[in-house]
């Protein structure tokens, strides 16, 4: 397990990772002009933020209401522990 140390005196006590693969949408909204919206998604876990690829740039462009993605992201997962300023906190292995 890692330590982190943020100023405001919060760690991070690392867990692991997270992986979530974004496969497709189906029977999205026509945004704008019709055939020319160019959806992507937003996916956040705390203060992580990944952007998908937008569907102009997958390899099934041009399907504006059902984009395939299959895109993989990872997000690290922990908890969070708020500790006094004054106490010092090594890394485990």
């Amino acid at each position: 397990m890692r330590v982190c140390r943020s100023p405001a005196g919060t760690y991070l006590c690392l867990q692991g990772e997270l992986q979530v693969t974004l496969i497709e949408a189906r029977s999205l909204p026509v945004w704008g002009f019709p055939w020319t919206s160019n959806p992507w998604c937003r996916l956040t876990l705390g203060a992580q933020a990944e952007n998908s690829r937008r569907d102009d740039d997958t390899s099934h462009a041009g399907r504006h209401r059902a984009p395939v993605w299959n895109q993989e992201f990872q997000f690290l997962v922990g908890d969070h522990v708020t500790c006094p300023q004054n106490e010092v906190t090594s890394p485990q292995l």
